[in-house]
């Protein structure tokens, strides 16, 4: 009987040896994607952040060519009138 239960505790300190390994390489493994995933949104943030500046460059040059134009077109009407 008293064989039989050290048996048992055996099986279960190893059992919780292995458990707790497992767990070990589970917290491994999250770190590392959580540390994935804060690189990539991190890269993310900063394409984003270069796309908008590359839309307001464009915004900024059609509103230029926008006024170019206005301009061309008044000073076209009234020497045509």
């Amino acid at each position: 009987m008293v064989n039989n239960k050290q048996k048992e505790i055996d099986n279960l300190d190893k059992r919780l040896t292995d458990l707790q390994r497992d767990n070990e390489a589970l917290e491994i493994r999250k770190s590392g994607i959580e540390r994935q995933f804060d690189l990539t949104k991190k890269q993310l943030n900063e394409k984003i952040a270069n796309l908008n500046e590359i839309l307001n460059g464009e915004k900024e040059t059609r509103d230029m060519w926008v006024e170019r134009y206005d301009k061309e077109h008044k000073e076209h009407t009234i020497e045509s009138a």
